[in-house]
């Protein structure tokens, strides 16, 4: 479990970051991620009726999967038009796209040749989107840009829409 970070710090954030959907922040060496709500526009406000309500749900459901133990992000902090979620790495699609913020190159099974192997990152994440549905869960949408990889776990990550 990560340590609370100051309401100060995420305000910070938040102001800093008011146009952004998701931003990420460095806070005591740890990474976490800022996701706030939709900023308003007449396509976001027809598809999605209140993106407050969008993103309390997304809280509601990565509590639920983490005590599932499904490997998700951690809620660090939330309020009515934000969430604070810990870091679980980059998502599989950049790193075998090779457009990463993480690589991991402590985890040399995933690598062929000193690059990381499309195959075997893609089998991984196969196999933890077969557990969620084992235990009777299905992420509805399961893009390789929702399914990240950090210290050679799968995390699943944007459980907003149904």
């Amino acid at each position: 479990m990560s340590k609370p970070i100051p309401k100060k710090i995420i305000r910070d954030q938040i102001q800093k970051n008011q146009n952004n959907r998701t931003s990420t922040f460095e806070y005591e060496g740890q990474m976490y991620w800022l996701k706030q709500k939709e900023p308003p526009s007449l396509i976001k406000s027809l598809l999605m009726k209140n993106a407050s309500k969008s993103l309390v749900k997304e809280k509601t459901v990565l509590k639920k999967l983490s005590k599932q133990g499904v490997l998700v992000p951690e809620v660090i902090n939330f309020g009515e038009d934000y969430l604070v979620l810990s870091d679980v790495g980059d998502a599989i699609i950049n790193i075998i796209e090779k457009r990463h913020a993480y690589y991991p190159n402590n985890h040399p099974k995933f690598h062929v040749n000193g690059t990381p192997s499309k195959e075997k990152i893609l089998t991984k994440a196969s196999i933890a989107l077969a557990k969620l549905h084992k235990i009777g869960y299905a992420h509805g949408r399961p893009s390789i840009k929702d399914i990240c990889l950090k210290n050679n776990k799968i995390y699943f990550i944007d459980f907003e829409e149904n």
